[in-house]
């Protein structure tokens, strides 16, 4: 008989501001605000895309985490300790998101119809391009470019927008003029006498992911993009009276995490890992089993990698039938 010991490793310190050090990161940001300084900076430099909606949605969220937001609350009307009360913008991070935020607006019959192409690489690069292209069109027309872009996705878009899902339904689609993918192929590998054909052929060798490849598309441009799901920031009670709440973060947590991230898309840094060894890179394992019905015995694997220099990395592998007793 096997015997199995078990060692619990005391949770590391963090770094915040003034060198404070603490456990949690949300505990950390509020009660001694960010490791790494805004560089003087009191605003975030930010830029909004997306359809009319999203771009009511987003200023109506920048304003809502501007301000306090109350945790879940168990029976007792106490906020859960895994879950805490968002605190607002400026009492986190001593920064806020300026009334004059540029804003890019994509027209959504345009996005409906590219998204539900009959061919998936097309309805997924034409989408891209719908998003990118307008971007590249306002950073040579413009002076001022944000540090980031908020993306705000339609639900459309992450609906069809990746692979592996199911096609819109027949009546949906659209019609696409792409070349067939077995012509693409014999395209690329011998050409062809009509090469105008295949001007878009290339979408073939794209990601058909939308999130993936609207990124890769614009990192030549040097354009930091944050991508948002319309309804993640969408006000719990509309989601509630529409049935689609179930499955969606709290918004305090969604409020910290999209600070977060937004943080450090600015250029700095919230907190660091505190008392590392030089030239020493650490690395944490998490495995977790999705206890989906459908799912059963799913499980992936997380590693979050940490460098000396307080930077972090985080990669995620594919959820499969990994799950084991």
């Amino acid at each position: 008989m096997s015997i199995y010991s078990i060692s619990q490793l005391p949770e590391p310190l963090l770094e915040f501001g003034c060198g404070q050090l603490l456990e949690t990161p949300k505990d950390g940001l509020f009660l001694f605000g960010p490791e790494e300084g805004a560089r003087g900076r009191k605003e975030i430099n930010i830029g909004v895309i997306g359809t009319e909606t999203g771009i009511g949605l987003s200023s109506h969220w920048f304003k809502k985490i501007s301000s306090p937001i109350t945790g879940p609350q168990d029976d007792n009307g106490d906020t859960k300790s895994w879950a805490p009360s968002w605190p607002g913008l400026m009492a986190s991070f001593n920064v806020s998101i300026p009334s004059n935020t540029p804003r890019i607006k994509v027209d959504a019959i345009a996005i409906d119809s590219s998204i539900k192409k009959g061919n998936r690489a097309d309805a997924v690069r034409s989408t891209v391009l719908l998003f990118a292209n307008a971007i590249r069109k306002y950073l040579r027309n413009e002076e001022h470019h944000p540090d980031v872009w908020i993306v705000m996705v339609p639900d459309i878009v992450f609906r069809y927008g990746r692979p592996q899902v199911a096609m819109p339904p027949v009546a949906e689609r659209t019609d696409s003029d792409m070349v067939s993918k077995n012509a693409a192929d014999r395209f690329f590998e011998s050409g062809d006498l009509f090469p105008d054909d295949f001007e878009t052929a290339d979408a073939y060798l794209y990601s058909r992911n939308f999130h993936h490849q609207l990124k890769a598309e614009l990192l030549s441009d040097n354009v930091v993009l944050q991508l948002v799901l319309e309804s993640t920031i969408t006000d719990r009670r509309v989601l509630g009276e529409r049935g689609r709440s179930q499955g969606l973060q709290d918004e305090a947590t969604v409020a910290w995490n999209f600070s977060t991230t937004l943080y450090f898309k600015m250029g700095s840094r919230p907190w660091s890992l505190a008392n590392v060894r030089d030239g020493v890179c650490y690395v944490g394992l998490v495995f977790k089993k999705n206890d989906s019905p459908s799912m059963n015995g799913e499980a992936c694997c997380a590693a979050q990698l940490f460098l000396d220099s307080g930077d972090g990395t985080v990669f995620r592998g594919a959820l499969g039938p990994w799950y084991s007793d």
